[in-house]
């Protein structure tokens, strides 16, 4: 079982496939979309993207 599916299968979280340096293809994500209210202010944490596999 991988960590996406175990995520993917709880709805108040998301798994998307995206560049971390292209934050407008971030907020695009229709799943980004569906969890964050972008018109409030909002802090996100992206960790293990550096090396991780």
């Amino acid at each position: 079982m991988t960590r996406a599916f175990l995520l993917a299968t709880n709805d108040n979280t998301a798994v998307i496939h995206a560049d971390v340096r292209d934050s407008e293809a971030i907020r695009a994500d229709p799943e980004i979309a569906r969890l964050i209210d972008l018109d409030k202010p909002i802090g996100i944490v992206f960790s293990a993207n550096a090396g991780s596999t």
